[in-house]
């Protein structure tokens, strides 16, 4: 899979700006090849609603068939590349406000299941909130660094994880921003 798809095509943007096709391609770049009923299971969307969307970001380029994987009926899709990644002042503002209410959904699933959680995820879980005062070129940096100390915990081979481990969702921005 292709580091995340760089997208600067607004029709693209536009098609993407839906939770439910934000959802299909996080599911896919994490899980992998996965059918439509799979899909439907992990979002709660019909078969139908999944196979519409799917169709859509096929369209575009960010899904497509896993033949490979097909058993018997199931054809199974996968995601083109690990997540989107595009300029913000760039990006269209439906997308902008389904990525974010794609986040808000994240916390709030936190929140809703966190007595459910072992003391231990409970530390270990996080949110940080912090000012700088940086360059737009040490702002790139610190970009670059959190990019990078993060891929080195994809481990999207399920053999490639501790027994212990489980799925970490992370959500950072670095905005600036006047008093």
């Amino acid at each position: 899979m292709e580091e995340p798809a760089r997208l600067n095509d607004a029709r693209v943007m536009r098609a993407l700006a839906h939770p439910i096709r934000l959802r299909i391609i996080a599911l896919l770049s994490e899980i992998g090849p996965a059918s439509v009923s799979a899909l439907a299971g992990h979002t709660g969307e019909s078969t139908a609603s999944v196979s519409y969307h799917l169709s859509q970001l096929a369209r575009f380029g960010l899904v497509e068939e896993a033949v490979e994987a097909r058993t018997g009926r199931e054809r199974p899709w996968r995601a083109v590349h690990r997540g989107l990644s595009w300029d913000w002042n760039d990006g269209d503002h439906g997308l902008r406000a389904a990525y974010l209410k794609e986040r808000l959904r994240v916390v709030d699933e936190f929140v809703a299941a966190e007595d459910a959680l072992t003391p231990e995820w409970k530390t270990a879980a996080f949110f940080l909130d912090d000012v700088g005062h940086l360059t737009t070129a040490e702002l790139a940096e610190v970009s670059d660094r959190i990019k990078a100390l993060l891929a080195g915990y994809r481990r999207p081979d399920p053999a490639d994880r501790p027994a212990d481990a489980q799925r970490v969702v992370f959500f950072a921005y670095g905005l600036p921003h006047e008093r």
